[in-house]
C-alpha cells in the first residue's frame, strides 16, 4: 500500500506573515490540508487550487472535530499516498494536541515532519507592546495551559511554585478559568498588585488588549470572549512605551482590495503593513491583446510618431515586453515625446529607459488634456500613439483629435472577469464584517457585482465604506446606487491610502 507522508505546520497566531518560509513551502506541495479554527483562511491561498482543503476545527464549547476523526483522516489520506499538511495555529507542539496525531502516525509508520510555528504565548504579547522577558523586569518565563484535560482526576499545575517561581506568565486558553487563574495565583503569593494583561485575537485587526492587575483583572475583562492570551508580571508595565501595533493607522480595519490579480496581492501587503487585516477578490485578471506580427510592425514604426501616450502601469509593461523582444531603439525615438496620466506610469517607462515629457497634476484623463492646454503643446499636425485598455474612456483620444493630431489608438489588453470563488467575502459582508471596500477603477465595480447576480450593490455593502480611486470610478459607485465614503485626491494606490488614513488629508 502507498503510503504518502504528513507535514505538521505551525500556522502562527493569526497575522499570515507570522507563517514560516518552510511552512509556506509545504503548502505549496501539498495535496491535502487539514486546517484548524484558528488559523487563518487566508493562509489557504499558498496551497495548490487543487489540492482538498478540509477544516477540522476545535474551539473550547463550540461542537468541533473530533480528534478520533482528524486521525483517521491523517491515515486514510496518507495510505492514499498523498502529501498532507496538517496547519494549526501558533506552534502546534505547545498545548495543541500535536503529539497525539504524531503518535498515531508513528504508531502507522506514517513519514511525518514537524515545521515549528510562532507561538502565540510570544507573539501576541509582543503585538502588545509586552516583551515576555526583560533584563530589568522579567528573567524568566513561564507559559501554562488554562485548561487541561476535562478526565484528569487532579491538575499537574504546581500553584504553589508557579505562582512567585517565575517573572513572567503566560496563560494560554485560560479566558474561561480567569476567576480561579487570578484566586489560585494570589492564594499561593503573588502580590495582587502585580501588573496584568488579556489580549484577545492577537496580531489581528480585532486584538484587544485589556491590562490591568491581579487585583482588578477579572473586573475588566469580564466581556471578554476566547480566544485570548492572559499575560501576568511586570514586563506589562511596558506597553506604555511598546504599543507599537496597536498604535497603526489602519489598526482595527478590515478591508477589501478588488484590485485585478496579480495587483490585490501588493496592495494588500501595503494596507498589512500600516494595520489592517486584509481580504482579497481579485475582480479582473489582464489579458494582452494584439498578435506578435502587428507589435514587430509597431515597434518598428514608432520613429515615426511625435507623441506616444500610456494610460496605465499594466499597458507600459506589456509594452516593454515587445519593445525589448524586437529590438526597440532608443536612438531612433530620441524625438518622440511621451506622456504617463501619473507617477507609477512615469516610473514604470522610466524603468525602461524611456523618458516622460508630460505628466499631469491630476492623474486623469482630463488631466492630461488639461496639462496640455495649460502648456499650450501644439499637436495640430502631429502624429500620436495613444496606449490603453480594452474598453477604456475615449475623453483623451477624441480630445487629441480636437486639437489637430492624428491619433492610433492601441489596445494594449482587456480585462476578464476572474472564475475565484466569492462565497466566503460574501458571507463576511452579510455579518457586517468588512469597514471598507476599496475600488481603483469601474471595471472593478462592476466585476465585483457580477460575482453576486441577485443582490442589488447598495444591499450588498449596506453598512461598508466605499473607497474610491478617483472620480471616475466614485461616479460608477454612485452610477449603481453607492455612497462613497473615501476618495482619492491623488489617483494612485498611495492616495487611496491616504485618503483611508486621513480621509480629510486625502480629499
Amino acid at each position: 500500500m502507498a503510503k504518502g507522508k504528513v507535514t505538521l505546520v505551525g500556522a502562527g497566531p493569526w497575522d499570515p506573515g507570522l507563517l514560516t518560509l518552510k511552512g509556506r513551502e509545504r503548502l505549496e506541495e501539498a495535496e491535502v490540508v487539514l486546517y484548524d479554527d484558528l488559523v487563518n483562511p487566508s493562509l489557504l491561498r499558498y496551497a495548490p487550487k487543487e489540492a482538498k482543503k478540509i477544516y477540522v476545527g476545535k474551539r473550547g464549547g463550540i461542537k468541533s472535530t473530533s480528534q478520533e476523526k482528524i486521525h483517521r483522516l491523517l491515515l486514510k489520506f496518507a495510505k492514499e499516498g498523498k502529501k498532507i499538511v496538517r496547519l494549526k495555529g501558533g506552534d502546534p507542539l505547545l498545548f495543541g494536541r500535536a503529539s497525539e496525531e504524531l503518535l498515531t502516525l508513528a504508531k502507522h509508520k506514517i513519514l511525518f515532519e514537524v515545521v515549528p510555528g510562532v507561538s502565540s504565548a510570544v507573539a501576541c504579547p509582543a503585538y502588545a507592546g509586552i516583551p515576555i522577558s526583560d533584563r530589568h523586569y522579567a528573567s524568566s518565563v513561564g507559559i501554562i495551559t488554562g485548561t487541561e484535560r476535562p478526565d484528569k482526576e487532579t491538575s499537574s499545575l504546581r500553584w504553589g511554585k508557579l505562582a512567585t517561581g517565575v517573572d513572567t506568565l503566560v496563560v494560554l486558553m485560560g479566558v474561561r478559568m480567569l476567576p480561579e487563574i487570578v484566586e489560585k495565583l494570589i492564594k499561593n503569593g503573588r502580590s495582587p498588585k502585580t501588573p496584568c494583561a488579556l489580549i484577545r485575537w492577537g496580531t489581528s485587526s480585532r486584538q484587544n488588549t485589556i491590562t490591568g492587575t491581579l487585583a482588578t483583572i477579572v473586573r475588566a475583562s469580564r466581556r471578554i470572549t476566547p480566544p485570548a492570551v492572559f499575560v501576568v508580571g511586570e514586563v506589562v508595565r511596558l506597553r506604555r512605551f511598546l504599543n507599537w501595533y496597536e498604535s497603526k493607522p489602519l489598526f482595527g480595519k478590515r478591508i477589501l482590495v478588488t484590485r485585478p490579480k496579480g495587483q490585490a496581492e501588493q496592495f494588500a501587503r501595503i494596507l498589512e503593513e500600516k494595520g489592517a487585516e486584509v481580504l482579497t477578490l481579485p475582480t479582473g485578471e489582464i489579458m494582452p491583446l494584439g498578435k506578435e506580427r502587428e507589435w514587430r510592425a509597431l515597434i518598428s514604426s514608432l520613429s515615426t510618431y511625435d507623441w506616444c501616450f500610456f494610460n496605465s502601469v499594466n499597458g507600459v509593461a506589456l509594452f516593454l515586453i515587445y519593445w525589448e523582444k524586437f529590438g526597440g531603439s532608443l536612438k531612433g525615438i530620441a524625438h518622440v515625446k511621451i506622456a504617463a496620466i501619473g507617477p507609477k506610469t512615469k516610473e514604470a517607462l522610466e524603468k525602461g529607459n524611456l523618458t516622460v515629457s508630460l505628466l499631469p497634476r491630476r492623474f486623469t484623463q482630463e488631466g492630461l488634456v488639461g496639462e496640455i492646454r495649460k502648456r499650450r503643446i501644439e499637436l495640430r499636425g502631429k502624429k500620436v500613439l495613444l496606449f490603453h485598455a480594452e474598453g477604456a474612456r475615449t475623453f483623451l483620444s477624441s480630445s487629441l483629435k480636437k486639437r489637430g493630431a492624428s491619433v492610433k489608438v492601441i489596445r494594449l489588453y482587456g480585462l476578464k472577469k476572474t472564475s475565484v470563488s466569492a462565497k466566503s467575502v460574501l458571507e463576511t459582508l452579510r455579518r457586517g464584517g468588512i469597514d471598507i471596500i476599496t475600488f481603483t477603477s469601474s471595471s472593478c465595480v462592476d466585476y465585483f457585482f457580477d460575482f453576486f447576480p441577485g443582490v442589488t450593490p447598495k444591499a450588498l455593502i449596506d453598512g461598508t465604506a466605499v473607497a474610491s480611486i478617483g472620480p471616475v470610478t466614485s461616479k460608477r459607485c454612485r452610477d449603481l446606487g453607492l455612497r462613497v465614503s473615501i476618495e482619492a485626491k491623488r489617483h494612485t494606490t498611495e492616495g487611496l491610502l491616504e485618503a483611508m488614513i486621513n480621509p480629510a488629508k486625502g480629499k
